[in-house]
């Protein structure tokens, strides 16, 4: 290689372009920022879905509540009328 290409290659590296720094500044927030904002977005999805879900099990907690406190005030009058009419 010959000595003017060395300098010519130093000078070429070592020269601003600043043009490419900007654009590697900025993939460099966006790749930052990008996954932050997906991560944000998946987060809020789920937690819609955990509050439906919720809002479905306490819905059928109180339905399910109800038919027990229904099958045991008939168990309960069922035991009344037998213990009457074994007397």
């Amino acid at each position: 290689m010959k000595h003017e290409w060395i300098i010519e290659l130093t000078k070429a590296i070592d020269s601003t372009d600043w043009i490419s720094n900007v654009i590697q500044i900025l993939l460099g927030v966006i790749s930052i920022i990008a996954p932050m904002i997906f991560a944000y977005w998946v987060s809020k999805k789920d937690t819609k879905e955990i509050d439906e879900r919720q809002k479905r099990l306490e819905d059928n907690i109180k339905l399910l509540s109800e038919y027990q406190g229904k099958n045991r005030r008939c168990f309960n009058l069922t035991l009344f009328i037998s213990k009457k009419v074994l007397q």
